[in-house]
């Protein structure tokens, strides 16, 4: 049986993704999902975006509907965080892709969730990232969240989402950091 804490961060995560119900197990095929670069096991491809996996997490089918892959740090019920990739989000930015998630979560009424930062990281090459972090839940202290909409020139945008309990700040730093745009040329307008 899932404990309140788990509960609490399964179905924020999964409300803040877009979806209104996830189930409590998850695929254990690996850290696979997308296309694995040769180099390094862990970073994945997903569209147009590229990002590490975190070492042992396993992937899950429970993959709300706005986000296309999913992983979550154990394989077993009590896992307690998630992350979540859609390299293909939008072609309307990371701003509105940004401003979705946090109005669907505001919205629906999620215990305790607020927007506590949110700021740009430029990037090379016209690359930009919308990175808000949040908090929800009975109790906000432990239960934390980080979005990144990562978007172009011509606001073709992929995003992530990690959330859960206790999240680890070098956890998140290794991820934003391995966050790269690999879209490749821009369509013909």
């Amino acid at each position: 049986m899932l404990n309140r804490s788990t509960k609490t961060a399964a179905l924020v995560s999964l409300f803040v993704a877009g979806s209104l119900a996830m189930a409590a197990c998850g695929d254990s095929s690996g850290t696979g999902g997308g296309e694995n670069n040769e180099e390094n096991s862990n970073v994945t491809e997903d569209g147009l975006i590229s990002f590490t996996v975190p070492d042992g997490w396993v992937e899950t089918s429970d993959i709300p509907d706005r986000w296309s892959l999913g992983w979550r740090d154990s394989d077993d019920e009590d896992f307690d965080q998630v992350l979540f990739a859609n390299g293909e989000y939008d072609d309307d930015g990371a701003a509105s892709a940004t401003s979705d998630v946090l109005a669907e979560a505001q919205v629906g009424g999620i215990e305790g969730f607020r927007s506590s930062s949110s700021e740009w990281i430029e990037r090379d090459d016209d690359v930009r990232i919308r990175r808000t972090d949040f908090t929800y839940g009975p109790d906000t202290d432990d239960h934390t969240g980080v979005l990144w909409f990562i978007e172009d020139a011509d606001y073709r945008t992929g995003g992530l989402q990690l959330s859960g309990k206790d999240l680890d700040e070098t956890l998140i730093q290794e991820i934003e950091d391995s966050l790269t745009f690999e879209g490749g040329d821009a369509p013909a307008a």
